[in-house]
């Protein structure tokens, strides 16, 4: 009798285990659609990481751009300022150049060269009036 009492009670716990199964399967939905919404939420934020990482880019490239462009200017400056200063250094090695520099900074004149030079004005106010007088380099002649 005990293997008719046996089987019964196989019977039973399998009919409560069917049933607790049953009794699962909404509540297994329920963590599909978790799942789900958590897979969404996921989603979003990769979407949103995504579009601020490309906005930061496009920030970061756009300052690079406009650093490139003045970086260009300045190059461009500093060959004409180069060129000028290789012009400037020939043009002083040149005998014209020594020869304009001496006259300009050291009053310098070539031999039978006159000098007409403005005559500075005088606290006593009597010879400032006076016309200015031909300097020469020449010798005077007696």
């Amino acid at each position: 009798m005990q293997e008719r009492n046996a089987a019964p009670a196989e019977e039973i716990k399998e009919e409560c285990a069917s049933q607790e199964k049953a009794q699962k399967r909404p509540a297994w939905r329920l963590s599909q659609r978790k799942k789900a919404l958590i897979r969404w939420a996921i989603l979003g934020v990769v979407v949103v990481y995504a579009g601020i990482t490309l906005a930061m880019q496009q920030r970061t490239i756009s300052m690079q751009k406009q650093e490139a462009k003045e970086l260009q200017q300045r190059q461009e400056q500093m060959q004409q300022d180069l060129e000028f200063l290789k012009e400037k250094e020939a043009y002083t090695g040149t005998d014209a150049y020594i020869e304009r520099a001496a006259r300009e900074k050291f009053g310098w004149v070539k031999d039978g060269e006159i000098i007409f030079r403005k005559q500075e004005e005088t606290q006593g106010g009597g010879d400032a009036a006076a016309p200015s007088e031909p300097v020469s380099s020449a010798p005077a002649e007696e």
